[in-house]
């Protein structure tokens, strides 16, 4: 409604203007010059963050310091986010209870060697492997036994969850 009470008065001044002398070319406006899409400004859009579990707006044109610490304090979340222990073998492709399985990290589940039994396998190891075993007593325990820069030799054994991967402490060989 606004916008038409703008239109039909800048309509009225033009004719008035018109109408006060002089040629139409020279009162005419020059026209304007279009500006490329990618220097258009754009209204501000709110910026949703989210401190402590509560979900604040902002303007996008915040000052400096305030913008400084969102991003210090999503970067602070994600960080401690990624810190987890996750085994990042699918449950599929898990060894069944009482054998183990050589996964070499870097080829797909279906590249890896198929499951086996566990009586010298540390030895069949190749370097940088992992040696997943599901022990018969606990099936909801996967025990992994990493393979050092030498073949065959277990440095570092760790427990995780079968159903979600997530790391549970670290084991004995």
């Amino acid at each position: 409604m606004r916008g038409n009470r703008v239109i039909v008065l800048g309509a009225m001044l033009g004719t008035f203007l018109l109408g006060c002398g002089g040629d139409k070319a020279d009162t005419a406006p020059p026209p304007r010059a279009a500006t490329p899409p990618a220097v258009q400004k754009r209204p501000a859009t709110p910026v949703h963050s989210s401190v402590n579990g509560a979900t604040r707006h902002a303007a996008a044109k915040q000052p400096a310091k305030s913008m400084t610490t969102t991003r210090t304090t999503i970067k602070t979340t994600t960080t401690k986010a990624s810190t987890g222990l996750v085994l990042r073998v699918p449950e599929a492709h898990l060894p069944p209870p009482g054998q183990c399985r050589i996964w070499n990290d870097g080829k797909t589940p279906f590249q890896q060697p198929q499951p086996q039994s566990c009586d010298g396998i540390t030895r069949a190891a190749p370097a940088n492997s992992m040696i997943i075993d599901r022990p018969e007593k606990d099936t909801k325990i996967v025990r992994v036994r990493y393979i050092g820069a030498h073949a065959g030799q277990v440095v570092r054994v760790r427990l995780f969850d079968a159903a979600s991967g997530k790391y549970l402490r670290d084991g004995r060989a």
